[in-house]
């Protein structure tokens, strides 16, 4: 899942009772973790679109409608495997 910069920190602030400067610090700070994690295991760039089958907007569609893309997705591939 991803979502624009400002809308991740307005998700991370709500969750966490973070002011705005606090949250958006936390959020960079995720962000860099993540990129280490994937640059360290995948020997790549981090790039979120760049060979991902699908990226949803968290801050379009909600978490659920993540999760409901993501398993729609899972079983459209699911039952191509199968045929």
């Amino acid at each position: 899942m991803t979502a624009p910069f400002e809308d991740r920190v307005e998700i991370v602030r709500k969750k966490r009772g973070l002011n705005k400067k606090k949250g958006a610090k936390l959020v960079k700070q995720q962000q860099k973790a993540r990129e280490a994690f994937y640059k360290r295991y995948s020997a790549g760039k981090w790039k979120m679109t760049s060979g991902k089958d699908i990226v949803v907007n968290r801050a379009k569609l909600g978490r659920e409608g993540c999760k409901d893309v993501i398993a729609a997705a899972y079983r459209y591939k699911v039952a191509q495997l199968e045929d």
